[in-house]
């Protein structure tokens, strides 16, 4: 079952790979969000451009958008800590 399972999670970061050659970053746009929470590191790697967006307190930065709603929806101990920028 295990080598299942590797097999799996390698077919799956194939086709993550696969799908970000395939999405060029930011060409649909881009969304500046900012980080409001007090942690700092990088989050998972994105669906579409495979990207780990640093974070820490106040930080401001673009995400393209299709990973914004997914970058937007990250909460820590129940509240949202990303939030869309206007301006």
């Amino acid at each position: 079952m295990c080598r299942g399972r590797a097999r799996l999670a390698g077919v799956l970061r194939a086709k993550r790979a696969e799908r970000a050659a395939l999405h060029i970053y930011g060409a649909q746009g881009l969304v500046m969000l900012e980080y409001t929470g007090s942690k700092e590191g990088h989050t998972n790697a994105s669906v579409y451009t495979d990207i780990k967006y640093p974070y820490y307190p106040g930080r401001q930065f673009y995400v393209d958008t299709n990973d914004a709603p997914r970058v937007l929806s990250w909460r820590e101990n129940g509240d949202y800590v990303f939030q869309a920028v206007n301006g």
